[in-house]
């Protein structure tokens, strides 16, 4: 009976370290309480492939909200006994807008089709910097690695679900990329006047708990695409040596979720997304 009960440990550790029960959780939520959020789950292991890149992979989840006006490109991440640590100054106010993935279309045909910078709820605090408990420093961190390929997997995606938004008549249709972590998030604050140039290091930081943080910085390698004539916002139009424009075209938003606040945040995207559609017409 013991040794029964031990292979029964040995076989349960295992599964438990794939992951995949947190995505299994997750699905089951949105499954169960998504309809009285406005939320459905519309594909899981969905195959994704980036054009102009030799990356390919599965997206774990992806969510869509009852207007169709809002996908959810999520990736599931199980991290015990550890926190990811987001470096924020000390006066940073929470952020409403956001770098997503916006489709436009109209009776004249798909007027806009690109990472768009527009106000997106629900508000929380960005950085994008973020420091994993016990994380070896010689490594390209992990957060970048995730949140890189899953921003490749959004723009796949939203290019796989053209002719849907076409042949829908879909008038706005977003795509936000999501990492739900099983991980505490905290926000570290601290002077950055007040580093050591001798060591380093910080001193007197504030540390706080985050139900969920806008992860934003340059986690695309490429320009505006020049040869899209549906993109308003290529090389052309930014002027090829306006090299900050050049620079911020490169960034892009991930939201990372605490796996318990999954809910809330739902709940608040559901709650405000009119901005999105406004905000077109100043493109």
């Amino acid at each position: 009976m013991n040794s029964n009960k031990r292979e029964i440990d040995r076989l349960t550790e295992s599964v438990n370290r794939s992951g995949f029960p947190l995505q299994l959780r997750v699905e089951h939520l949105v499954s169960t309480i998504g309809k009285d959020l406005g939320w459905r789950v519309l594909y899981k292991e969905h195959a994704w492939k980036h054009r102009n890149e030799d990356e390919a992979g599965f997206i774990d989840l992806v969510l869509e909200n009852d207007q169709k006006g809002i996908v959810l490109v999520v990736e599931c991440k199980r991290r015990l006994d550890t926190s990811w640590i987001f470096l924020s100054g000390i006066q940073s106010a929470p952020r409403r807008h956001a770098k997503v993935w916006i489709t436009y279309n109209t009776p004249q045909g798909i007027q806009h089709f690109d990472w768009t910078d527009t106000p997106f709820s629900p508000a929380s605090a960005e950085s994008e910097f973020c420091v994993l408990s016990g994380e070896d420093s010689t490594q390209r961190p992990l957060l970048e690695r995730i949140a890189s390929e899953l921003i490749l997997a959004t723009e796949a995606l939203a290019r796989e679900d053209r002719a849907h938004v076409e042949s829908e008549r879909i008038s706005v249709r977003v795509y936000a990329s999501v990492i739900v972590t099983t991980a505490a998030l905290k926000l570290c604050a601290f002077d950055t006047a007040a580093i050591s140039l001798r060591d380093g290091t910080i001193s007197d930081p504030a540390f706080r708990d985050a139900e969920y943080v806008r992860f934003r910085k340059q986690l695309s390698t490429f320009d505006a695409d020049e040869s899209d004539p549906i993109s308003p916002v290529g090389l052309n139009f930014l002027g090829r040596d306006n090299r900050l424009q050049r620079a911020k075209q490169k960034e892009r938003t991930v939201f990372v979720v605490a796996a318990p606040s999954l809910k809330n945040f739902l709940s608040e995207i559901e709650a405000d997304n009119t901005g999105l559609v406004e905000n077109l017409g100043h493109l």
